[in-house]
């Protein structure tokens, strides 16, 4: 099966002026949401604080659970639908307190309030502020090793250090925009999603 015929030609260096302009307005527009809502919306993993998975039996609003954490002292927990019906994701970024007490306190509170509704609690996760920022450095440490590392490859194998540090540049644009729309989307930048980049 042929799927590029011989003799194929593709004009690429003819399109450069037009690509060039391309690529720096997308990263124009990157670096400016990313500026403009101060950063990234960092998750449990990089911020600390709790994350709750719940599922009932029953169809429940998100407003009852909303209602709930207010009711609890928690005004500034997030609610969000999450996977299949009526499963919840509850996020609460706390740094200084007690974290696993008040995710043992909203657990229990939870299935006291929804104990009609037979609550399922089906993950919590603990992050304390100091793993957090011991995650954020590592993940610099692991991009900056791999760019380090792509740069000795191909500068080893085409024997010209400026192709990896053509490639490294390519890579730097690719991921600035990759960060730009996450932060256009206002999506969470949690350890799974930094490991895709």
């Amino acid at each position: 099966m042929e799927l590029i015929r011989p003799n194929t030609r593709f004009d690429f260096i003819g399109k450069k002026k037009f690509t060039i302009w391309v690529s720096t307005i997308a990263l124009l527009i990157s670096l400016g949401s990313i500026f403009l809502h101060k950063g990234l919306k960092y998750g449990v993993d990089f911020a600390g604080g709790i994350l709750i998975q719940i599922k009932f039996s029953q169809a429940v609003d998100i407003s009852e659970i909303r209602n709930a954490m207010e009711a609890m002292g928690s005004k500034d927990a997030m609610v969000q639908k999450f996977g299949g019906e009526n499963e919840f994701l509850i996020r609460v970024e706390k740094s200084a307190e007690d974290l696993e007490g008040m995710s043992k306190k909203i657990q229990t509170f939870l299935q006291e309030r929804f104990k009609d509704k037979t609550l399922e609690i089906r993950r919590v996760e603990v992050v304390g502020p100091k793993v957090g920022k011991d995650l954020k450095t590592k993940a610099l440490w692991a991009v900056g090793l791999s760019f380090a590392a792509i740069l000795v490859f191909v500068a080893w194998r085409f024997k010209q250090i400026s192709y990896g540090l053509g490639g490294i540049a390519a890579l730097v644009n690719d991921i600035i925009i990759t960060y730009g729309v996450i932060s256009i989307a206002n999506l969470e930048y949690s350890l799974s999603l930094m490991a895709v980049i």
